[in-house]
């Protein structure tokens, strides 16, 4: 009984280290929200792709092989996991200080990349990153999500909005991509390999005392 208790209590403790401890991890060209589970791929990769080709892209060896699109919902808990907001529902949610613009950096500029299209000049005062979807409105048009940071006046702000603009499926531009997810493979914490030598040094000691 006494053992039984000491390996519950080493679960639980183990259990709250990796859950208080979730992160947004870059990894290059995708991003792993730990607390979700889930990656999301750079929406640079898809910019001037439509819905619909990024979706005939999904299956087995082709270019999105493993990866969907996110929907607005997971893209608000992506907002809430990465910058602490709480967004209910789908109206903006707006940010006074600089929280959005990692987010905008690791999940890439589609104003940069739309500038670079168009040959035109960046204003570093101002980004965003713009994507399709997994939302459809009553029309049947894709939704966009859409993140912003404008600090070129006092009276500009920050925000994100997990669903606007909806378009149909063969609409593309170079400062639009799609939002991208798959469930992510996370390498066993450290905590994990604590817990496995805990266990195994306890069920030692039990087995010496019978």
């Amino acid at each position: 009984m006494r053992l039984s208790k000491t390996i519950g209590l080493i679960l639980i403790i183990n259990l709250y280290i990796n859950t208080a401890n979730a992160v947004i991890v870059n990894n290059n060209t995708y991003t792993t929200d730990t607390d979700s589970g889930l990656d999301w791929l750079d929406v640079t990769t898809s910019v001037n792709q439509s819905y619909n080709y990024v979706s005939s892209r999904f299956g087995l060896e082709q270019e999105y092989d493993g990866w969907r699109y996110a929907t607005s919902n997971e893209f608000n808990q992506l907002i809430n996991n990465a910058t602490g907001a709480k967004i209910n529902g789908f109206r903006s949610i707006y940010f006074t200080g600089f929280e959005i613009v990692p987010l905008i950096d690791l999940l890439g500029s589609t104003y940069d990349t739309e500038r670079a299209a168009t040959n035109l000049p960046n204003d570093g005062r101002f980004d965003y990153t713009s994507g399709f979807v997994a939302d459809i409105d009553d029309f049947g048009l894709h939704y966009s999500a859409y993140m912003q940071h404008d600090a070129r006046s006092i009276t500009n702000f920050d925000f994100a909005l997990a669903r606007v603009l909806p378009r149909n499926g063969t609409f593309r531009s170079y400062d639009k991509g799609s939002y991208l997810v798959r469930n992510s493979v996370v390498p066993l914490p450290a905590t994990f390999w604590l817990f496995g030598s805990g266990f195994l040094g306890l069920i030692g000691v039990f087995n010496r005392k019978n």
